[in-house]
């Protein structure tokens, strides 16, 4: 590298630099920023894009410790005396079959859903690499689910477990630039399923665990993004209804890509 040419670099590394450092100290009602300046759109983002650009991978700094992302869940049950994140989003997937996700809508929760994000198998770190880069033509998820209350089994008979769900999986095109990032384009709708869960409970330590797999494939267009994130609806259909409580748990819910063995381009 000639001096020129690393004059220019080494000016463009601290100019993004300074970005990210002065956007740091930027705060607002709802986050402090550390990275990425969000993007402005010449298109309209759809209800899902709107919902999920505050969680995909270059915001994920900006998240204040004890955040909850409520874009990410339809209700969420409140309590007196209990701390307000007692039944959240994030106790879905805290590793922990004593708390659970519990919806707040009055009735049984039917229609009620809440959105994680499909984990890389072992070992993956960009999906969209793997795709361009491979004769890998389809996705396959494995879906784990510890379903109701797991605390203990009168809490799990005493409220509603879910019975039949529907999950929907999004494709979100990201997109990253110098100073911004963003979406290219809104999700993609990638799958559609309709499941029936049993009614288990084993009181084992680590939960009662349902597993299932699926397999989808991908538009055509996403061969040539540069970075790609997936993410899973869960909506509830019917439920087992419980023995005195109306409202419907899901301890744990998680979703992984299983890898799969493919020749290089």
């Amino acid at each position: 590298m000639n001096k020129k040419a690393a004059i220019l670099t080494a000016a463009v590394l601290a100019a993004v630099f300074c970005t990210f450092s002065l956007y740091a100290q930027t705060d607002d009602d709802d986050f402090t920023y550390y990275g990425f300046p969000p993007r402005t759109y010449d298109f309209e983002l759809s209800d899902i894009a709107e919902r999920l650009i505050p969680v995909i991978s270059f915001n994920i700094g900006k998240h204040e410790q004890g955040y909850v992302w409520q874009e990410g869940r339809s209700s969420a049950l409140t309590e007196k005396r209990k701390p307000a994140d007692f039944y959240e989003i994030t106790k879905i997937t805290d590793g922990d079959p004593a708390t659970a996700w519990v919806e707040g809508k009055k009735g049984d929760g039917t229609g009620e859903w809440v959105i994680i994000k499909i984990d890389a198998y072992d070992g993956a770190y960009d999906f969209a690499d793997h795709y361009r880069d491979t004769d890998f033509d389809a996705f396959t998820m494995e879906l784990s689910i510890m379903n109701g209350y797991q605390k203990n089994k009168s809490l799990y008979f005493r409220n509603n477990r879910v019975k039949d769900a529907k999950l929907t999986v999004y494709a979100v095109p990201i997109a990253i630039g110098i100073d911004d990032a963003g979406i290219d384009w809104n999700p993609d709708v990638v799958l559609e399923k309709n499941v029936t869960f049993s009614d288990v409970y084993t009181g084992a330590p680590e939960g009662s665990v349902q597993k299932m797999d699926f397999t989808f494939t991908l538009p055509e267009k996403y061969r040539t993004q540069s970075t790609i994130e997936f993410y899973l609806k869960f909506e509830i259909g019917d439920v087992y209804r419980g023995t005195r409580y109306r409202d419907t748990c899901v301890s744990e819910l998680s979703a992984r890509f299983v890898k799969t063995d493919v020749k290089q381009r």
